[in-house]
């Protein structure tokens, strides 16, 4: 593994760039979208004013997923499914890595996730399943990969070609690492038989007996298609190895599809040299690393996506990561280990990015998926290398799940036994992830300027127990000193027929509320103006806006 030894603090002070008034020095983070673009939702705070008092009397609120009452929704029940995982290996392997989606072609939910494979320590396969609710599932019997004897199982897609692992067993060998993450449906490829991509992470094999690994085969991302999902399809080369990345190649791997940009996204863990940090690798700190390509065949050099910095506890480390285009932008969720001696456990935390490059951490970096109640299916470890699928109004998010901590590496007496992971189901409202809040006492919040490109202005809000009012008011401009921090963009009076006191009160709990003033919604006349929107309320929750 090749990691970079850095100064620490050099490092983290990079990192806390991302997001402040230096990003916008140092154009680390692109301009607001345009407001035709979809949903402005306040996950992003970049869309509130930035040198003008920005909110009064205003709070923010992480919103967590409502877990599903009949979790889990998917429980091993076969011995390809990890019940009869090789000694020393990982039994709650079931179902950690793979993907979730509905697709709209076939009108079904597909899931793809992690079997034990036979014979090999740490030879996971990919299992197949199919829904109608996205609740229930079935898995079908696929015939296509021997397990003891019988193709009678739902495997779709083993790591390595038979006679490697053949080989793998007969030499006492075991496979290092293997991950088949994200399943991305391309509807785009003129190729049928390239319908499905995934990627494949596999490692080298280790030699037990000569207690050293053989570079064979090399440890890379291999490129992986399919015309239907169900038979797979592996290039014999990896499209990197290991040895191409600065901060290498570690066992958790995704793949996205970037609509906006009409980009394959890989996303997966390296290693840096952090003295500072704590943990089950020494000085090593897990951090995220994008790669991109046109074309599934062409990719670019690694970059770091996302990393802890000084306002993380020094034992978390960013295990793994999931990204999907969101309205407007983009958002990622990110695996948080917290890896010392007293805990060992890990959950999810939001984050968000307008490129898909640049990261950073949403709703003040608290859980979004937590871990569950003491001894319950999810008490111990949460992950998910899962996009979310879109439900009606809701936001559906699948993720792995294990009572218990995490185990030590190798294991150590003591350890509790370990538990067969499941996959558990929550869900969330429409664009609800993080709230601007008021109180009894009245609050206001003053957007960017922006040009308003539509004709209606939606708010998905909650004032049922309160009100909301939204005043249009126009930029105007002063002369002034300008220097790499001033504005010469100052706060004009609200433009006629738009001011607070024309506004028609919110009252309401909606995803998608038309405002009005004085019963119009039109903004067609407010035309090429730049503007700001202030938004004045009282015991309500704002969770984004759009103009359509």
């Amino acid at each position: 593994m090749n990691t970079r030894e850095v100064d620490k603090k050099a490092y983290r002070d990079a990192w806390a760039h991302v997001g402040g008034i230096d990003a916008r020095k140092f154009n680390l983070w692109p301009p607001i979208p345009d407001t035709d673009s979809g949903w402005m939702l306040f996950i992003d705070k970049g869309i509130l004013n930035d040198v003008l008092p920005r909110m009064h009397k205003i709070s923010e609120t992480l919103h967590q997923p409502v877990k599903y009452e009949g979790n889990p929704v998917m429980i091993p029940e076969q011995p390809w499914e990890g019940l009869e995982c090789p000694p020393d290996s990982w039994p709650h392997d079931f179902g950690f890595y793979g993907d979730t989606m509905y697709d709209e072609e076939e009108q079904i939910f597909k899931m793809w996730y992690t079997g034990v494979a036979e014979g090999i320590q740490n030879n996971w396969n990919m299992c197949y399943a199919t829904s109608e609710d996205g609740m229930h599932w079935e898995k079908p019997n696929l015939g296509l990969f021997e397990y003891k004897g019988s193709k009678d199982n739902n495997i779709c897609f083993e790591s390595l070609n038979e006679e490697v692992r053949q080989r793998g067993v007969a030499e006492d060998r075991v496979l290092i690492t293997h991950h088949f993450n994200g399943v991305v449906k391309d509807m785009a490829d003129p190729d049928p038989a390239r319908r499905y991509k995934s990627v494949s992470l596999q490692g080298g094999m280790y030699d037990v007996k000569m207690q050293r690994q053989v570079p064979d085969p090399p440890t890379g991302i291999y490129p992986c298609t399919s015309p239907d999902g169900i038979h797979w399809t592996t290039n014999p080369d990896p499209v990197f190895v290991d040895d191409q990345f600065e901060y290498g190649i570690c066992d958790v791997v995704t793949l996205s599809f970037n609509r906006k940009r009409n980009k394959f996204v890989v996303l997966m863990k390296g290693h840096v040299y952090d003295p500072g940090t704590m943990g089950d690798q020494g000085g090593l700190r897990r951090l995220q690393q994008v790669v991109e390509s046109d074309d599934f065949e062409e990719w670019t050099t690694p970059s770091i996506a996302i990393a802890a910095d000084d306002q993380d506890p020094v034992d978390l480390h960013i295990y793994g990561m999931s990204a999907f285009d969101y309205e407007n932008m983009y958002l990622g969720l990110i695996v948080a280990f917290r890896a010392n001696d007293d805990d060992r456990t890990t959950d999810i935390q939001l984050v968000s990015s307008r490129n898909g490059r640049h990261w950073r951490r949403a709703g003040n970096r608290e859980t979004f998926i937590p871990t569950g109640e003491r001894w319950g299916p999810d008490s111990g470890e949460i992950f998910t290398c899962r996009q979310p699928v879109e439900v009606g109004d809701e936001v559906w998010f699948y993720y792995s799940a294990v009572g218990g901590p995490r185990p030590h590496v190798p294991f150590i007496a003591g350890d509790p036994p370990q538990n067969s992971g499941t996959i558990c189901l929550a869900k969330l409202p429409r664009g609800r992830f993080v709230s601007m809040d008021a109180g009894d006492e009245e609050g206001w919040l003053l957007t960017m300027p922006m040009k308003l490109k539509g004709d209606t202005l939606h708010l998905n809000a909650n004032a049922a127990n309160g009100d909301i009012l939204v005043e249009i008011r126009e930029v105007v401009y002063h002369e002034v000193q300008k220097n790499e921090y001033q504005w010469n963009k100052q706060l004009g009076a609200p433009i006629p027929g738009f001011s607070r006191h024309d506004c028609n009160v919110i009252i309401t709990d909606s995803l998608d509320r038309v405002v009005t003033w004085r019963g119009n919604s039109d903004l067609s006349g407010i035309g090429d103006r730049e503007v700001m929107l202030r938004f004045i309320m009282r015991n309500a929750e704002l969770y984004g806006f759009k103009v359509d």
